[in-house]
């Protein structure tokens, strides 16, 4: 099997995952992923906006910090940056501005 492996890095033969390969592989992963507690409170208290929804354009920070107000729970700030990744992961839309990253959403009363 050494051998064999050896050869083939000999050929140049791909060894990496091009990006097709990795985009299977993350749908195929979905399904076992696990939602984080942040991540569910999010979708108890917010969603992705509508057009025929009222939505307001909010920070990450803006976001977390009314999450914050509205929960028992200690919200820990260190955590404000891989809030950010999980906003991008469930396709929150988003725009570049001077206070940073807005993400549209609507508060689910």
């Amino acid at each position: 099997l050494y051998a064999q492996a050896m050869q083939l890095l000999y050929k140049n033969e791909r060894y990496w995952l091009n990006d097709e390969n990795e985009e299977v592989l993350r749908k195929n992963n979905t399904e076992f992923e696990q939602i984080s507690p942040l991540e569910q409170l999010f979708k108890c208290h917010f969603s992705s906006a509508t057009i025929e929804k009222k939505a307001e354009w909010l920070t990450a920070m803006e976001i977390f910090n009314y999450l914050q107000k509205h929960t028992r729970e200690k919200l820990s700030i260190n955590k404000i940056n891989w809030f950010g990744r999980i906003l991008r992961k469930l396709d929150i839309p988003q725009k570049a501005s001077s206070k940073g990253t807005l993400y549209h959403v609507v508060k689910l009363e």
